[in-house]
């Protein structure tokens, strides 16, 4: 499965001095043009380092096709699909939400924390729930997740006709 990760910078650090605000806890910044540097992000006015903390997701937002990925109905007889989602950080489950029923589309509110370090790998899956095992949808993530993104305070990513988008920001 190909990825194409989107990145939408919603978020803004800068030095007083106008340097970008390269060091860790340095500076002031404005979250809505990070423009903190390396691997720091702007949390509350300052770049601060962007990894051993927690974040929130938030808006998962996501569409799949009328079919599953084989080309099958998602359910048997037909009909939209129960949409349930999961969040990993490093292979390891760590949040999740209840099923949205019967449907191709589905918002997931949150917020759902996660705590990401140096090189952790980040999937959001969506998953059509069924009785007994629970069907692959469509997965979006990053792996590794880098401070670029975090500073994005989003990523989307699309694949044919999956579409799926949330925000992340640190808590």
């Amino acid at each position: 499965m190909k990825w194409i990760v989107v990145l939408v910078l919603v978020a803004g650090c800068f030095d007083d001095d106008g340097g970008g605000g390269g060091g860790g806890g340095g500076g002031s910044c404005d979250a809505l043009a990070d423009r903190c540097t390396g691997e720091n992000i702007c949390i509350a006015g300052r770049c601060e380092a962007a990894f051993g903390r927690i974040y929130s997701i938030t808006n998962v937002q996501v569409t799949v096709p009328t079919t599953d990925p084989q080309g099958a109905p998602w359910d048997i007889g037909g009909g939209a699909p129960d949409l349930l989602l999961e969040i990993s950080v490093d292979g390891a489950k760590v949040a999740s939400a209840p099923a949205v029923p019967d449907q191709f589309s589905a918002t997931f509110a949150g917020p759902f924390g996660v705590t990401l370090i140096g090189g952790s790998s980040l999937v959001i899956s969506i998953l059509d729930e069924d009785l007994t095992v629970n069907d692959p949808a469509f997965a979006c993530g990053a792996d590794p997740i880098t401070a670029d993104q975090l500073r994005a305070r989003a990523l989307s990513c699309m694949q044919g006709a999956n579409n799926l988008s949330f925000g992340i920001a640190p808590r």
